[in-house]
């Protein structure tokens, strides 16, 4: 078991929340890519390995797996997320690693805001995820299963639990990659796993488009609404 972070996006932020707030409607999934080329194979002979976390890849269906993998993620790891933050405005000269962690701070995934010691006067400059520190993070993961496949193996259902939202009409999913608003314009998706391959390739398509199909981990976590060194997130 480990503690690591691991970074999100504004919307999956607040598809996590949602999960929180009425379990079942939101994420309880993420797919991260691994370093494996996209033309080799997973080698189902070694189910034993695959079993304790161990992943062999070969290029060659007839050649024993060459390419050792060990995603960076197993059950019972706790995963702190970073997100995009802001501390009070007197505060933007200073670095994160010189802030207290009594300072307030903000949270514009929802526009949510922490005061544990004093209120926060004007909402600071933006600070992206990948420098949030861990004392600043305000969701916690437990893993609880892990799985190594296909990112075009993803089920309708697997992908409504990475946070694709329903209609409220209940006759297709929305495109998470806009406002909610453009479905007056048509913009919306007839199955959760098309929504999906929307917002994969609004983040993916640079290094690992849809269209290539590449290996992934499949993560699946309960999320908790608390810092990870909190009684709660220790739970």
């Amino acid at each position: 078991m480990a503690d690591r972070p691991i970074l999100f996006s504004a919307p999956m932020v607040r598809a996590i929340l949602r999960e929180i707030a009425a379990p079942g409607t939101g994420k309880t999934q993420t797919r991260r890519l691994l370093n494996v080329d996209p033309a080799w194979h997973l080698d189902q002979r070694r189910r034993a390995a695959a079993e304790a976390g161990h992943y062999w890849f070969t290029e060659d269906l007839d050649m024993p797996g060459g390419l050792h993998v060990v995603p960076r993620f197993a059950p019972g790891d706790r995963l702190w997320v970073r997100e995009a933050w802001c501390l009070d405005a007197q505060m933007d000269h200073v670095a994160p690693s010189k802030c207290s962690p009594y300072e307030p701070r903000g949270y514009p995934a929802n526009d949510w805001i922490i005061e544990p010691a004093c209120m926060m006067i004007r909402a600071g400059k933006l600070r992206p995820g990948i420098h949030m520190p861990r004392w600043a993070s305000r969701l916690t993961l437990h893993v609880t299963d892990v799985r190594v496949q296909r990112l075009q193996d993803i089920s309708e259902d697997d992908a409504r639990a990475e946070g694709i939202e329903r209609l409220k009409s209940g006759r297709g999913y929305y495109d998470h990659t806009v406002s909610k608003g453009a479905v007056r314009a048509g913009i919306w998706h007839h199955k959760a796993t098309d929504a999906f391959e929307v917002l994969w390739d609004s983040l993916n398509a640079e290094r690992a488009p849809w269209a290539s199909n590449p290996w992934v981990v499949a993560v699946t976590f309960r999320p908790v609404l608390t810092n990870i060194d909190s009684e709660e997130g220790q739970a």
